[in-house]
């Protein structure tokens, strides 16, 4: 049997001051390299590992806020919702004030989706809430008794802009 092969591993210095050398048996030099090819390896896959999971963070990140911006429009849209149902229990209510039929109200002014301008029947109806909700907001403000005592000698006119008075 032969003797193990074995490498010499020479280290000189820079200033030549004595040389060492190293015998290395060929299990031995083997053994090294395959550590360090593990070494590598290991160190490779910890890197895509690493660089694949802070992708991951960065993109639960950017779905993080992504829900909470939808979850405020939601919550919007909820809001919109209970709004649109208590302005339409109001319409219902300023129908039957007006005298109009429920067929009336629930046909004649409502819009369909996709119509770009507003029929002559809605625009009659918002006229006539408008009407209704002036009337009702001045009611508050409405003079109650007289400014001041003593006789009346001349009638009050309100000057509208560009108009003069009488």
């Amino acid at each position: 049997m032969s003797p193990p092969k074995t490498y010499n591993i020479i280290i000189v210095p820079s200033d030549h001051s004595g040389t060492r050398q190293l015998q290395v048996s060929r299990i031995i030099l083997l053994a090294a390299i395959v550590v360090a090819a593990l070494v590598v390896v290991t160190v490779a896959i910890f890197a895509a590992t690493y660089t694949t999971v802070l992708a991951e963070a960065r993109r639960a990140e950017g779905l993080e806020l992504e829900n909470e911006r939808l979850t405020e429009q939601v919550d919007r849209v909820n809001e919109l919702s209970y709004e649109l149902e208590a302005i339409s229990g109001l319409r219902a209510q300023v129908f039957n004030m007006l005298g109009a039929s429920d067929e009336e109200s629930a046909t004649g002014a409502r819009p369909r989706v996709g119509d770009t301008e507003p029929s002559d029947s809605i625009l009659r109806d918002t006229e006539r809430l408008q009407t209704l909700y002036a009337e009702e907001a001045r009611k508050p403000f409405a003079p109650r008794s007289w400014p001041v005592e003593g006789r009346v000698r001349r009638e009050y006119f309100a000057v509208r802009e560009g108009t003069t008075p009488p």
